[in-house]
């Protein structure tokens, strides 16, 4: 396994998906079978911007290549092989993104009216999957950042209380690391809800690159987590749509698993995102550490060089992610970054922007960055909005599963104090469902609402126009 994470083992490594591939492609074979294209009848423009070969690897499930939903080939070696590097008893390629890896983890392991415990920063796959599987959440409420007005993660102290006051509870879902690159006391909650008889699901979304390296926060899978899921798109150098589901221990059935995997996944998964996993995995077992430890240098000397600035540069255990917080509109910046210096960031907020590194961003992009910031004309006193807290989350009146599936009519957001919500309602930033299905609309949530729109943000899921989705009768 990576987790040594002090140097990478430099030996040959394999990549059964991405060899087969290749050595399908050497055949010159005959194409009678999708994908339309055959491989060579793609558009000229778009064969110009993607590349005439990226179509070639646009394969199906033919002889030689395996089937990702019953894999005995390639495929099953490729995944074999993420296992045996992120430590886990079996991981699952997923096509669909980290999306369809949450979902599934909630179907395997949740039945309708089952209790799970949920982080209220969970990201909107959560609430999807809780329609899916009919299970009932427990929301818990996550430390607060005043500063940044930002949520962070549950404590342990918070989980504690939570198991004691739901002691049906089937399973506890947590984010690992937020968004923000955030991390709690993992390896003690695992142990606590397992005692307590619990399944433990872990959107570690963002945190696939944590096993190589010994600065970085321990990976999930090696604190016991029973189910995990990585977007290997988000911090390594897999295509969009690309991540692993990995699973650990006896606590969740292999085959239910899969079988959730099925309905959440395309039957038509896509081959050069698959050899993308592989080739990820094979890239980090061999160069990951060297390629961190690169970027933790740069982040290093870019602390200490904003040290001097009107900028905070705002701490946090995954260093690859530079939260960098200013006394004026971070959504300001960020504009004047993309406009005068090409410079797109991952995130903005109130009074921060966060810039999103991975194991092969360049020294100079870390020296371009610096100079803009250091040329940004920062506004004297320009007022900041944050807010003070996330709002407290409404009386749950009926599940997400019977809130999505009730009839539903649009209403003046004003005026939807005291009803159901339809369906979610996210802000970004910072991306964290505000209103969710079945729960009773406050009007702390929509003053909240209103004051993301203000500043900058924007809101999406069961809002537009100004107009809410409501439950029309009671549920």
């Amino acid at each position: 396994m990576a987790k040594d994470k002090e140097k990478n083992k430099q030996v040959t490594v394999k990549m059964p998906l991405v060899e087969a591939l290749v050595n399908f492609l050497h055949s010159k074979h005959i194409s009678f079978h999708t994908p339309g294209h055959l491989g060579f009848g793609a558009s000229t423009s778009i064969k110009k911007l993607l590349g005439h070969q990226l179509f070639q690897a646009d394969l199906t499930e033919l002889e030689g290549l395996d089937s990702l939903h019953e894999p005995t080939g390639p495929i099953q070696q490729a995944q074999a092989l993420a296992a045996q590097a992120w430590g886990s008893d079996q991981s699952y390629f997923l096509v669909n993104g980290s999306t369809s890896g949450v979902q599934a983890m909630l179907l395997a392991t949740c039945a309708p009216g089952d209790v799970v415990l949920l982080a209220r920063n969970s990201h909107r796959s959560v609430i999807h999957g809780l329609v899916l599987s009919g299970a009932i959440p427990v929301w818990l409420e996550p430390d607060w950042n005043d500063y940044l007005g930002t949520a962070e993660g549950v404590s342990l102290a918070s989980m504690e209380k939570a198991l004691a006051a739901n002691p049906q509870a089937k399973a506890l879902c947590l984010v690992y690391p937020t968004y923000y690159g955030q991390v709690d006391d993992l390896e003690a909650t695992i142990k606590l809800a397992h005692q307590k008889g619990l399944t433990v699901l872990v959107d570690s979304a963002h945190g696939s690159h944590f096993a190589y390296h010994p600065q970085l926060p321990d990976c999930a899978v090696a604190l016991g987590a029973d189910l995990v899921v990585h977007s290997a798109h988000k911090t390594l150098s897999a295509l969009t749509q690309g991540a692993i589901l990995h699973r650990k221990g006896q606590r969740v059935d292999s085959q239910r698993l899969a079988q959730a995997l099925r309905m959440v996944q395309t039957s038509s998964p896509s081959y050069p995102v698959m050899a993308s996993l592989d080739a990820a995995r094979a890239q980090m077992v061999t160069e990951g550490y060297a390629g961190l430890e690169n970027v933790y240098q740069q982040a290093q000397a870019l602390r200490q060089k904003l040290l001097s600035t009107a900028y905070t540069w705002v701490e946090y255990p995954d260093w690859t992610r530079w939260t960098i917080a200013l006394e004026g509109s971070g959504f300001a910046l960020e504009t004047w970054l993309a406009l005068q210096h090409n410079l797109h960031a991952e995130l903005v907020s109130w009074n921060h922007v966060v810039f999103l590194t991975s194991y092969c961003t360049p020294k100079t992009h870390s020296e371009q960055l610096l100079y803009a910031l250091e040329h940004y004309p920062l506004p004297a006193g320009q007022p900041m909005y944050r807010p003070t807290a996330l709002p407290k989350i409404g009386a749950q009146a009926c599940s997400p599963r019977e809130a999505y599936f009730a009839a539903n009519e649009a209403v003046l957001w004003k005026e939807a104090v005291g009803r159901i919500s339809a369906y979610s309602v996210e802000p970004y930033p910072p991306g964290i469902p505000v209103l969710l299905p079945g729960e009773v609309i406050s009007q702390e949530a929509l003053d909240y609402l209103e004051a993301v729109s203000q500043a900058g943000g924007t809101l999406s899921g069961g809002m537009a126009a100004g107009y809410l989705r409501v439950v029309v009768e009671k549920c």
